[in-house]
Order: structure tokens, then sequence, then C-alpha cells
């Protein structure tokens, strides 16, 4: 069915400007965003997403190599962003207890709303990973998946540290207060409630955030 839609690098191409690869690939991610959103894995085309970003279909082979790659940039990218930013904010500061509540009030709310707007494709990305497993593995040259969660582990071992929390596994702590984030954020509907006015999204918020802050050793604030 034609669509009065401009696809994102048609303006551009009537320029005649020759666009950079950076700018093609930042097409080929916003499209496939947005149709693997609006249409899931399995029913987007790398026709329509090439189509969507004003780029030949060719170049989507030439950055992401095939479609599951494209799909885990797409849905993985905004994580990988935003985990590799708190990384560097957080490791800045990461010695200062006296912000803990400060930072991982922010970390788990920001979180917590990224995975909550994104619960389409973290669930069509783990449904693909089933029967499509390079959705998952690594990006290339033995790049991990998400390299901010790398970075991330790294400041909050050191923070636990500091906190002299020395009997638990950091790099578990960690990875442990993210699922929960996440999977509170994407499962809430299930195991938390759908309405809204019985458990509003602050108060989930402030309770994650208070148990991140005692899974890395801060002490909590008296009541």
């Amino acid at each position: 069915m034609p669509s009065d839609r401009t696809a994102p690098g048609a303006a551009t191409a009537r320029t005649g400007r020759r666009r950079t690869s950076v700018e093609i690939h930042r097409l080929l991610l916003d499209a496939a965003s947005e149709l693997f959103a609006e249409q899931g894995y399995t029913g987007t085309t790398t026709r329509e997403i090439a189509a969507r970003a004003g780029v030949p279909e060719v170049m989507l082979y030439r950055h992401f190599g095939s479609k599951a790659r494209l799909f885990s940039a797409a849905s993985l990218q905004p994580f990988d962003d935003f985990l590799s930013e708190f990384a560097s904010t957080w490791g800045a500061h990461a010695d200062e207890t006296s912000r803990d509540e400060e930072y991982l009030r922010e970390f788990v709310g920001r979180l917590y709303d990224l995975a909550k707007g994104r619960r389409k494709l973290i669930v069509d990305l783990l449904a693909a990973a089933e029967y499509e497993p390079e959705v998952l593995q690594p990006a290339g040259e033995g790049r991990p998946p998400l390299e901010g969660l790398v970075e991330l582990v790294s400041v909050g071992r050191t923070a636990m540290l500091d906190r002299g929390l020395n009997d638990v596994d950091s790099e578990v702590a960690v990875r442990a207060i993210i699922s929960m984030v996440i999977a509170t954020a994407v499962l809430g509907p299930l195991f938390v409630g759908g309405d809204p006015t019985t458990l509003g999204r602050d108060e989930v918020v402030d309770d994650l955030a208070r148990m991140a802050r005692r899974a890395i050793g801060g002490r909590p604030r008296s009541r």
C-alpha cells in the first residue's frame, strides 16, 4: 500500500550532497527502529527498512551484515548509549557515597522509562533469539552486544569495593540490578499490575532504586 510518508533520507538525497557513512548508519537505525516497533521483526523486510531510510538496500548489508544484526543494533543501541553515558557520569563520582541516592534514582528512572518505551522491541528481540541466535551474538571483532554494560560493571565493581562490599560478585550484582529494572518495566503488567492508580511509576522507581542502593553496599536512608 503506498505511503505518503517521506523517507528520512529523501530530503538529503534531493540536495545532491553525498551522505556520510555515519549518516547512512543512523538513517538505517532510525528506520529499522520505527518499522520493527510497528510491524515486529518477522513482519519487517530489509527492503522496507532501506526504503524508509532512503538508501539502497545493499547499504543495509554493508553496514550491518544481516537483518538480524540490524535488529539487534536497533533494539539495543539506546540501552548501550545510556549505560555507557551513565558509566562515565557515575564513574567520575563513584567514591562519593553521599550521592548514591541521587545517582541510582536517576539511573533506575531513566532505565525504567527506556525499557518501558521499548517493551515490544525487547520482547521481539528475545523471541527472535530463540530461532536466530545471531541477534544476541557479539557485534563483531569480539565486541559484546552491550559494550556500555561492560563499562558500567567495571564502575560498579569499584563502587562496591569502596563501600566495603566484597562478599558479592560485583559483576553479577550490577547485571542483576539492570535485569531487575528492565524486567519490571517490561513484565510490569503481568507481575506488578496494569492499573497505574494502584502502583504509580514513581513509587516503582523509588523502591527499585532503594534495592539497587542496598545491592551496591549503600546505607539505607533513615526514615
